[in-house]
């Protein structure tokens, strides 16, 4: 099943299984989006490696993706995952799946501009964090520092290094 629409989505038939395609992008080029920027974000993949193999990724996707669209569905998955909540989890597992799949549709790997604005807010939220112990103070020092080294120049220096050996 394809999956183009415009205008009213149905997110509950978007995040079924048999769809093989999302406003011209195949579902599975962009669960390997997903999957790509989520071992970016866990630190195992550096970003000048996400930014090439996003781009080759996005190559098999729409020449003109129709953003409009793609968010106004996107915004529909979220509402309907939200509403999910209170019912079984393989719908709110769809749903969110969905929600994945347009967000990585619209929004790709950052640029050091947007890793510099997102490095600013993560420095503004942890001036006013709790202390060391707390969990999610510690979260957001790691995605902090995660996108400081990939802002800094000798961490790209030692990565186009050959290696020793």
């Amino acid at each position: 099943m394809t999956t183009t629409g415009t205008g009213t989505f149905d997110p509950h038939a978007m995040a079924g299984d048999e769809v093989s395609e999302l406003f011209g992008w195949p579902v599975s080029v962009l669960d390997q989006l997903a999957d790509l920027r989520d071992r970016a974000y866990d630190g195992q993949v550096f970003i000048t490696d996400w930014r090439r193999r996003e781009a080759e990724l996005r190559a098999s996707g729409p020449a003109r993706p129709d953003t409009a669209a793609i968010e106004a569905a996107r915004q529909a998955a979220e509402a309907a995952w939200i509403e999910s909540l209170a019912g079984d989890e393989q719908t709110q597992s769809r749903l969110l799946r969905l929600s994945t799949r347009l967000g990585v549709a619209l929004r790709g790997a950052p640029s050091d501009d947007g890793l510099r604005e997102r490095l600013a807010g993560l420095e503004a939220t942890l001036s006013d964090a709790p202390g060391d112990g707390d969990p999610q103070t510690a979260r957001l020092r790691e995605s902090r520092d995660l996108l400081a080294s990939w802002l800094d120049p000798a961490a790209r220096a030692d990565l186009a290094a050959p290696a020793n050996g």
